[in-house]
């Protein structure tokens, strides 16, 4: 097994210094009321009783299957660092998008480029797009073909599976994956409609009715409605999202779950592109107005639409035999007509130059796995086995468009100019198809706990070129493994150890026409899971990520390169829970240092990769207070980014520290009438801090989001 590298402690802030201490004094949570009690160790999970919606309800899930793990696997016994943000952290923190789900989450960094149209997050530093940003996404356990906005509502919890996870799903960045898991169908009979209002002209409508049919059949049904104005001019968010899910208790042994989605965005909104000068430094004295528009209200016109539809079919031969399957179609489109800046004038630092551009993407992707789950005994030893095929066929149809457009002067800007249709550029369809076949054995003896597992995938993506009937085709096949272990004291401590492998393939060529290979990547992790109560879980991680043949945009060729290695070595500490049953806190402490080692170009060895800040830190915590002040709730949290680099490390974005604040109050305390009734009250960036988010040049920065202020109104019974 590899060896990890040394490299010495980081030197941390006074902050991180404070969260850390708070996380290092677990004693202090222990046995503070009788529904807590002993540590998990000692007790099965059947004997956990979750009231209502676990989801919901509590902080941390300890006993309950992570579907992305695609067994009945947990996550205190699992030698893999995973986190999992619950829906009451998304109730209580009323994020605006997705990225902010995880904005207390260790190893995840979102909102880098600020306000977005799309899902884009870093897990420990590594995204799943070439030049290392984006983020890997599963759905339900299945690959989310898109990286359109989604409406938070719609969730209802999300798992961040640490590392490399190819030997179970192919093709993933070594950094991690997101997994969102939708609202479906449990039969809770619970009900609920919250109205929401605040700053940017922000307006929100949900309802979710979740209810039992018969003792067979559970549906459930929501419906969610966003409309917002972005801080920059005329840049807006509108989104319509119906999502209806129905299981099916077939028989004792077989069910049925099947779902629909389907999310118009009218007006999806698009990055705010920004330069450094007048960012980081200031021109004649100014910087570049915060709610500046960079496009032009006569050239924008953003759209999107995603609908998926899709099962799970599960039988259980015997108690030790599961057969299942799941399915997915779906159909996305992203239509762009917006200005874009360029770069600034050289002549005149304040007028920048801008492009025209416009695109029409739209792509079908169908997904199905099928998998076998056997359970056996050989002497002590306990076997959890899978094996399984999946199948993934994704088809693109890609129109671009590229012009030039009239520049602004962000000192004195003027809208509504004419902006000649852009000139086409690109018109290409593409066709990927991957298959892979995979295996896993969880073994069980004593207070052990081993996993090993390996998957080979075989993949075929072809483009036709429209424009000069051009056919270019490239074929990968790769075997990917992991293999872990974890051992379980009497007290609630675990510490684990694992290793793994994983790869993206790269699609393209570089200046010279050469194909690109592969990304491979390693990782070594040592690990330990501390379960101080049933109900408070501390993990912290050691690990090495070694990338291979990491493919970087180069902007003197205008194309992609690929460079020789870069290695990401970091720590992570994170304590999750309900410390008492009325207070809640949620804790993360992360540490990166991800350096380039080999590269064509000797000047960039030894340089930062961009937008990967060394420390970053957060803490959230609510307070639902008794007695005289029952009802009321009380949540504060601090979040805390350290400075990061460009990609050539000339330029430097400065740390910032944001603060978030809730305060709910239920009224039935006063008035019995108005039972399950709930007023909140969120402001998220409390002081109204101007920030840059991240700069991956000098061409390329962003603003972070200014402050949010929104107030709601729920009923559920």
């Amino acid at each position: 097994m590899q060896n990890f590298s040394t490299y010495p402690l980081p030197k941390l802030h006074p902050l991180a210094l404070a969260v850390l201490g708070v996380l290092a004094y677990p004693t202090a949570f222990a046995n503070t009321d009788d529904n807590v009690g002993e540590p998990h160790v000692t007790l099965a999970p059947e004997t956990i009783i979750i009231q209502r919606n676990g989801a919901r309800y509590s902080y941390i899930r300890p006993y309950d299957e992570i579907t992305a793990l695609k067994t009945d696997a947990y996550l205190d016994t699992t030698p893999q660092s995973i986190n999992v943000v619950t829906r009451r952290h998304l109730d209580e923190r009323e994020p605006i998008d997705v990225a902010e789900t995880l904005a207390y989450t260790s190893g995840v960094q979102g909102g880098y480029r600020g306000e977005n149209g799309n899902i884009e997050m870093t897990v420990r530093g590594i995204g799943n797009k070439h030049d290392g940003g984006g983020s890997a996404l599963l759905v339900d356990g299945m690959s989310y073909a898109t990286s359109l906005e989604m409406n938070p509502y719609l969730i209802d919890s999300i798992d961040v599976l640490k590392g490399g996870i190819s030997a179970l799903y192919g093709k993933s960045s070594p950094g991690g994956v997101v997994n969102i898991n939708l609202k479906k169908a449990s039969g809770s009979n619970e009900k609920e409609i919250a109205l929401k209002v605040g700053a940017n002209n922000r307006t929100e409508l949900g309802i979710d009715i979740d209810n039992k049919l018969n003792d067979k059949v559970d549906y459930r049904l929501i419906g969610a409605v966003k409309k917002l104005e972005w801080q920059a001019g005329d840049a807006k968010q509108e989104s319509h999202a119906l999502s209806s899910s129905i299981n099916w208790a077939i028989s004792d042994k077989a069910n049925l779950q099947v779902f629909a989605l389907h999310e118009n965005q009218p007006k999806a909104g698009d990055r705010n592109f920004l330069v450094a000068q007048g960012l980081l430094t200031p021109v004649n004295g100014k910087y570049i107005p915060y709610d500046f528009f960079g496009s032009d209200p006569n050239f924008h016109d953003i759209r999107t639409k995603q609908t998926q539809l899709g099962y799970q079919f599960d039988y259980d031969v015997n108690d030790n035999l599961r057969f299942s399957q799941k399915t997915r179609y779906g159909k996305y489109s992203d239509i762009l007509k917006s200005v874009i800046v360029w770069y600034p004038d050289s002549n005149n630092p304040s007028t920048l130059v801008r492009k025209a551009r416009m695109w029409d993407y739209s792509h079908t992707s169908f997904q199905t796995d099928n998998s076998v789950n056997f359970k056996l005994n050989t002497g002590g030893l306990s076997h959890s086995m899978m094996a399984g095929v999946d199948y993934t066929d994704i088809d693109r149809d890609e129109t671009t468009h590229l012009g030039d457009a009239p520049s602004i002067d962000w000192q004195a800007p003027i809208y509504g100019v004419n902006i000649a249709p852009p000139a086409l550029r690109t018109k290409s369809k593409q066709e990927n198809r991957q298959i892979g076949v995979y295996a896993q054995n969880e073994m069980a003896f004593d207070k052990w706990h081993f996993l090993v597992g390996g998957r080979y995938d075989k993949s075929k993506t072809s483009e036709l070129n429209l424009l000069n009937n051009q056919f270019t085709s490239q074929k990968d096949s790769k075997f990917t493994w992991r293999a872990g272990a974890l051992y379980a004291f009497d007290n609630g401590v675990s510490p684990y150890i694992s290793y793994g492998t994983s790869f993206v393939p790269a699609i393209g060529t570089d200046a010279n026409g050469n194909a690109l290979k592969p990304t491979t990547s390693t990782q070594a992790e040592l690990g330990v899971k501390y379960q101080i109560t049933p109900r408070v879980l501390l993990t912290g991680s050691l690990f090495d990520i070694k990338q291979q043949n990491l493919v970087q945009f180069d902007r003197a060729t205008r194309s992609n390169k690929q460079i020789g290695e870069v290695q990401t070595l970091g720590a992570e500490i994170e304590l999750q829970g309900d410390i008492t049953p009325n207070w809640g806190l949620s804790g993360s402490y992360t540490y990166l240092d991800k350096t380039i080692k080999r590269d064509t170009d000797p000047s960039n060895v030894g340089k930062t990769h961009w937008n990967v800040p060394k420390h970053n830190y957060s803490l959230w915590t609510d307070y639902r207070f008794s007695g005289t002040l029952d009802g009321l709730s009380v949540g504060v949290g601090m979040r805390h980014q350290d400075k990061t680099y460009d990609r050539t490390n000339t330029l430097t974005v400065p740390s910032y520290t944001l603060w978030d604040l809730k305060v709910g109050y239920r009224p039935a305390v006063l008035f019995p009438r108005l039972k399950g009734i709930t007023l909140q009250l969120n402001v998220q960036n409390v002081g109204d801090k101007h920030y840059v988010a991240s700069c991956s040049n000098a061409d390329s920065c962003f603003y972070g989001k200014e402050r949010q202020i929104i107030g709601s109104v729920s009923y559920r019974w």
